[in-house]
């Protein structure tokens, strides 16, 4: 294998482990999480063990230390670093679904960080005290391998890679089944869950022709060198997998606010403006790059709330009556049905409040809006914006809504 093709490898796989350790530490700073902490160290030991291996940093690093495998030995430290905290992340990620109780978690964590700190001073009293020469960086562990020092340092390593990665792939494994049976919602964390079994597993694969290489050199045997150089591109195909597991929950969660933010607009433009409860545009960066746009869906799902408190006087239970009653011919769905009989009472209020009739105390204090609870109102309120085009809230209503890009006569375009 050429430094080329591991500089081509390694390199990349480096910027994208920073960029998720960046992410994650920017979070960690808003709100201490120790998820979070641990899946910070985990991204920057990542991008060290792949920085540290790819010759265009092992070589000056060598040079400039004086010892010239310090690169290998910082990528194998880190590597395990990074396969101890995996496992410790995964069973806190248990804890978080329910498949472990937090009195376990303590104690397995505990018992696992003093295992894991005693392999750790182990590989390193073992590679201070070997006697390394010149070695290559894609074969390290062969090439030094007949040294005792080293060989108990790649044993160490080995070993307690795989007891690592091994665990947390099975520990992910369960917890993604955790969450299906209890029935639970979020399909991206089970994907990414999925993700992070399978990658972890490759990276098991990888430590598989490294184990055989480097103990077949110990005992004199270089043909099985070729092995060891299988092991980087099985472990780099595993860390892919593992950073779409990161990433694939988080980036479904930002397309999903997006989405929402804005289908909420033709909503927003039908209430808001009538209570002029609204603040600064989000603008156009919010709603089609998604720039901030966790802010921009909060405030938007606040303001169409608050609008809706203040409609309350003029809310009147008819024309949700008459779309339910509608709807039940068309053979809607319950949520269908609520959505558009909760559109119908509230463009019936926006009319109601511009021909200036008389406020009803009555239905200010019990609203025909049915309650729901904070954590639904982002998804009820998406859902009645998606029933403004709704055919049953048009033939049923005295008041059907305005196409959707259009605004209220006399009123300038918004949001």
């Amino acid at each position: 294998m050429s430094e080329a093709t591991l500089n081509l490898v390694y390199v990349p796989i480096a910027f994208i482990s920073a960029v998720i350790g960046c992410s994650k530490l920017r979070e960690l700073l808003r709100g201490f999480r120790d998820y979070l902490l641990v899946i910070t160290i985990s991204s920057y030991m990542g991008v060290t063990a792949f920085l540290s291996m790819s010759p265009v940093v092992w070589h000056p690093l060598g040079r400039l230390s004086g010892v010239p495998a310090l690169g290998s030995f910082t990528a194998y430290l880190s590597i395990f670093g990074y396969a101890a905290f995996h496992h410790i992340l995964v069973l806190m990620w248990g804890r978080d679904s329910g498949a472990i109780t937090a009195s376990r978690l303590s104690r397995k964590t505990r018992v696992l960080g003093v295992g894991y700190a005693l392999i750790a001073s182990g590989m390193t009293v073992c590679f201070l005290t070997a006697h390394t020469g010149p070695a290559r960086p894609w074969s390290f562990d062969v090439d030094l391998a007949h040294d005792p020092g080293i060989l108990a340092f790649l044993c160490l390593y080995a070993g307690g890679c795989l007891f690592a990665l091994w665990n947390a792939a099975r520990e992910c494994a369960k917890c993604a089944d955790h969450l299906l049976d209890n029935g639970s919602q979020s399909v991206e964390t089970i994907r990414g869950l999925r993700w992070l079994s399978i990658g972890t597993v490759f990276i098991w694969l990888s430590f598989v022709p490294k184990a055989i290489g480097f103990l077949a050199a110990a005992a004199g045997h270089r043909e099985l060198d070729a092995l060891d150089t299988t092991s980087p591109l099985i472990g780099s195909f595993g860390a892919l997998f593992n950073q779409a597991g990161y990433l694939g929950p988080a980036i479904s969660a930002w397309l999903r606010e997006r989405r929402d933010l804005r289908a909420l607009r033709p909503l927003w433009n039908l209430v808001v403006p009538e209570n002029a409860v609204h603040l600064a545009r989000p603008g156009v960066f919010a709603e089609t790059f998604g720039v901030g746009v966790r802010f921009h869906l909060f405030r938007r799902v606040i303001e169409i709330s608050d609008a809706l408190v203040l409609l309350r006087p003029w809310m009147d239970a008819a024309p949700a009556e008459r779309v339910r009653a509608a709807a039940a011919r068309r053979g809607l769905t319950e949520d269908e049905t609520e959505a558009a009989a909760a559109v119908a009472v509230v463009v019936d209020a926006v009319h109601r409040k511009r021909r200036a009739e008389p406020a009803q105390q009555a239905a200010a204090a019990q609203p025909p809006l049915p309650h729901v609870a904070p954590t639904m109102e982002r998804e009820r309120l998406v859902r009645m914006a998606r029933a403004l085009d709704a055919p049953v809230l048009r033939s049923a209503s005295a008041h059907p809504p305005q196409p959707r890009g259009r605004t209220a006569p006399g009123r300038p375009a918004t949001r």
